[in-house]
């Protein structure tokens, strides 16, 4: 039995559709989508969650970012 992760198939189709989740601690604030690679910075959050979204509405692995200073 082959099992095949979402993202072994190529999606020619795909336009840079991403995922955003805006997280304060682990609550999420807010959910937006964007086709855009840049986007403001919610003052309210301190992790972001990224994801890339196919055509199909297929959700690739979730990268997360700190947003605190260091």
């Amino acid at each position: 039995h082959d099992v095949r992760d979402n993202w072994t198939f190529s999606d020619a189709n795909n336009l840079g559709d991403y995922l955003i989740e805006w997280l304060d601690d682990l609550s999420v604030l807010a959910i937006e989508s964007t086709h855009h690679a840049r986007i403001p910075v919610r003052s309210d959050a301190n992790t972001v969650r990224i994801a890339q979204r196919g055509a199909d509405d297929r959700v690739g692995p979730w990268v997360s970012i700190s947003l605190n200073a260091p």
